[in-house]
């Protein structure tokens, strides 16, 4: 009897044990290791599977960035700087350096979704403007055409091409296959490749389960990284939402199958891609047959930047969808939108997750003749309805410029080396200044261009910081103020007038851009 009793107590005890390791399993299982993807796991036991529920990946959707835009008018003696009373009521501190002795006008104080229009300091010029990205003036939403150096337009020329390039002696781009899969499926095993299969093929039916082959093995924590590079990356599947549910084995702590978690019926889905289709076919029948790479990304980018407005309460604002068809996003937006595009026409790129000034943003890499650009779309956009354009300070950047602004999150991947400048817009259109010299010889030849197609912006670059540093000075120090000569200068042989009495500039030390804005007078 005391045998038995003994021999009950141990069993007892064995299977408290076994309960106890179980439960420990569990809350291992569940727990999340990554920064701000899944904050929390609902864990629920069965006999054999444990089914865990993780939730909620936030993408980025913000960028924030200060700017100063200043104003210098003709004084008796003395170039000043203007603000007003309720300009100093919003001051931020900026960050673009600022040369002594003419103090910036502050930054107002911006979201990246609502800009202020500036208030006019007289009657006749604008004094301040906002933006959504490191500096300038900002947008409406309509694109406007840019011009190179020579004062014509850089959209594609018309002239026959011969011997495969075309009337700027580039090689005209040849279609590719549309790209099937993100540059970042290629660092993925064989066996995680299989797994992304399975998983993309079964959103792209719309099925409610996946069920991985005996041969595919994955644990919890690999699942819900290719979810996330599927969220990021899978540009086409805007449907999938930000909830992850899967069943592991307990014998093998492999995933045996997921849930799959949709915001938008079949139907649904359906409707909403024949939009998208028809306005990406409607960007991409604008490539003409002579165009090189470097045009038709740069059409993408003027169409993202120029057309689409940064508003964070936008429907749809982190898809293609909100961006292509809404014409209303947020960086994840315009970036998705930028690599579909590209996608469609067989053009690697990829997105990129990071931040600006601890703020989370997405922005894109682009690979044109062989090598790796930075893109920002979000940056391009700027809101100004007196003097729209679009800023191409990111446009196909290096790593060590775009340093200047962003960090990079670290992924399982690696992103491309980014070290070319030959399709940078300022490099690539003769608008970067190595002098004062140069810079003055560039800005009269930007004000006759501009004034000849009635633009309102002059954009030149410089090639250093001491450069850069050099020619600020020179052109905006109120005891050189050689910018209100350079307007002097031009103004007699402009084809349209404009207020030669003040001049709104702004100038972007992480960029080394700077930018006139023409007042016209009638």
């Amino acid at each position: 009897m005391m045998k038995q009793s003994i021999k009950k107590i141990y069993a007892i005890v064995l299977a408290l044990t076994f309960a106890a390791a179980a439960l420990s399993a569990c809350t291992t299982e569940s727990t999340a290791d990554w920064e701000d993807t899944l904050p929390s796991a609902v864990t629920t036991t069965a006999e054999k599977t444990v089914v865990v529920i993780e939730e909620d990946t936030k993408p980025p959707i913000s960028i924030s960035m200060p700017e100063t835009t200043t104003t210098t008018e003709r004084k008796t003696e003395l170039a000043t700087s203007l603000k007003t009373e309720t300009e100093e009521e919003d001051e931020l501190p900026s960050e673009t350096q600022t040369v002594t002795g003419i103090p910036s006008v502050p930054a107002a104080d911006l979201t990246s979704t609502v800009t202020t229009v500036p208030t006019t300091v007289t009657a006749s010029v604008p004094t301040e403007t906002t933006s959504v990205s490191s500096e300038s003036t900002v947008v409406e939403s309509s694109a406007v055409s840019t011009l190179d150096s020579s004062g014509t337009s850089d959209s594609s020329s018309s002239a026959e091409a011969s011997d495969g390039l075309n009337s700027r002696g580039e090689k005209i781009y040849i279609f590719n296959d549309p790209i099937s899969r993100p540059y970042c499926y290629s660092f993925l095993s064989d066996n995680l490749k299989a797994a992304y299969d399975v998983m993309i093929e079964a959103i792209q039916n719309h099925e409610s389960d996946v069920k991985f082959p005996d041969d595919v093995k994955i644990t919890s924590q690999e699942y819900c990284d290719l979810y996330q590079m599927i969220y990021d990356n899978e540009h086409s599947v805007f449907y999938i939402g930000t909830q992850m549910k899967y069943t592991t084995k307990v014998s093998t702590k492999t995933v045996s199958g997921a849930e799959l978690d949709y915001i938008y019926t079949t139907d649904e889905v359906a409707a909403m891609q024949e939009k998208i289709d028809a306005a990406a076919n409607e960007i991409i029948s604008e490539i003409a047959e002579d165009m090189s790479e470097y045009e038709i990304v740069k059409l993408f980018f003027d169409k993202l930047a120029g057309e689409v407005v940064y508003d964070e309460s936008a429907s749809n604002l982190r898809d293609i969808y909100g961006s292509l068809v809404n014409h209303a996003a947020v960086c994840g937006g315009y970036a998705k939108a930028f690599s579909y595009l590209c996608d469609k026409v067989g053009i690697e790129s990829l997105t990129i997750t990071g931040d600006f000034d601890e703020v989370p943003h997405m922005w894109n890499m682009v690979k044109l003749d062989g090598e790796w650009y930075h893109v920002d779309a979000t940056a391009g956009y700027v809101k100004n309805p007196v003097v729209p354009y679009i800023r191409y300070d990111y446009f196909c950047v290096t790593d060590a410029l775009i340093a200047n602004s962003r960090t990079v999150y670290e992924q399982s991947y690696s992103y491309p080396v980014a070290s070319a400048d030959k399709y940078n817009y300022y490099v690539y259109n003769n608008l970067v200044a190595d002098s004062t010299e140069s810079a003055e010889k560039l800005l009269l030849e930007g004000i006759a261009a501009a004034t000849a197609n009635g633009d309102g912006v002059i954009q030149i670059a410089c090639s250093d910081d001491t450069v850069f540093d050099e020619v600020v000075y020179w052109l905006f120090d109120k005891s050189q103020a050689n910018a209100l000569d350079i307007y002097d200068k031009a103004y007699s042989s402009a084809e349209k007038k404009y207020n030669c009495e003040s001049i709104v500039y702004n100038q972007e030390k992480a960029t080394r851009v700077i930018k006139l804005f023409l007042e016209y007078l009638d």
